[in-house]
């Protein structure tokens, strides 16, 4: 099997993992480790070859070995032709969900020291299901962590938006929040390859940022393209942004130091001892807040591994 077809199948079976087929176009934008390109070709013919009828000439030759299968625009594994409607299914759970969010932007942006909030995960990649969640990526302005939490969440909790044991659907997930001069979320991985958070920033879909925060943000997190070299995170899938003139943006030092220590007062007693594992599933300092108790990338890096092997036969 030939280096390209063995990255395009690595994609397909992560994918997989989650119920969603790709087209062609998806294929190559998340193509995995596209060793291929430095090896096999000089810069000059690199410049010329047309790796999008490249990857499709890929796909072709995968369905006929029957490694997959493809219907309509999508291709997935073989055997997996229902994920095609589950997609499509999940795309409009998806569009109902990004309504409500839009309309909590508008009031989450005027929250003192909130610089940035970015959707992602399932609702993120359009795969979410009825009863899903809203997961929010928030970023602050440097040393008022604390306080955009206790405002955010706050109001949140105060309304009953946020999600509990009993119910999730609709609700604002609001469990990572870094400062503006901590972006790089490379520090957070739990391997070299930690491919969950790897095609976890492909899903980041930006709702609000002030300035240039959205273009630094990806700039500073460009370490994915040594993993997905075709991916581009770019403004064409900006849902709106908007400039953040909120009065109540001025320096309480007195305050920052009030709310944090009430909020880890009040922390619960799993998040505190998770924050002190070093496994980057819990985080808590002045820079970054990562509540992810129930952080799964493990798991299904193995479910993705075993998945994989089975494919490729070894």
């Amino acid at each position: 099997m030939q280096e390209l077809e063995k990255n395009i199948l690595k994609t397909l079976v992560w994918f997989d993992v989650f119920s969603f087929p790709l087209v062609a176009g998806e294929v190559l934008f998340y193509l995995m480790n596209v060793n291929f390109l430095d090896k096999n070709f000089t810069d000059e013919q690199k410049g010329i070859m047309n790796y999008e009828l490249r990857t499709k000439k890929s796909l072709d030759e995968l369905v006929n070995k029957k490694k997959i299968e493809q219907k309509d625009e999508f291709y997935f594994l073989t055997g997996r032709e229902e994920i095609v409607e589950i997609r499509k299914q999940r795309k409009e759970i998806s569009l109902k969900k990004i309504k409500k969010v839009k309309k909590l932007v508008k009031f989450l942006k005027f929250v003192p020291w909130i610089k940035a909030i970015f959707l992602c995960n399932s609702v993120g990649y359009l795969n979410a299901k009825e009863n899903s969640d809203i997961d929010l990526f928030i970023i602050t302005k440097p040393n008022r962590i604390w306080s955009a939490r206790w405002w955010s969440v706050g109001w949140l909790k105060l309304f009953n938006l946020r999600p509990n044991a009993k119910n999730k659907k609709d609700k604002f997930c609001l469990s990572y929040f870094v400062t503006e001069d901590n972006l790089n979320l490379e520090q957070t991985k739990i391997s070299e390859f930690d491919v969950s958070l790897i095609y976890w920033l492909t899903s980041f879909q930006p709702l609000y940022f002030e300035n240039d925060l959205w273009n630094k943000f990806v700039k500073t997190n460009e370490w994915v393209k040594k993993y997905l070299p075709n991916c581009e995170l770019c403004e064409s899938r900006v849902l709106g942004s908007a400039n953040n003139t909120n009065i109540l943006k001025n320096n309480f030092s007195l305050q920052e130091k009030i709310l944090k220590k009430i909020q880890l007062w009040y922390l619960p007693k799993e998040l505190k001892n998770a924050s002190q594992e070093n496994n980057n599933k819990v985080i808590i300092n002045d820079k970054m807040l990562k509540f992810h108790l129930s952080d799964k990338r493990q798991e299904d890096f193995e479910k993705w591994d075993k998945n994989l092997k089975k494919k490729l036969n070894y």
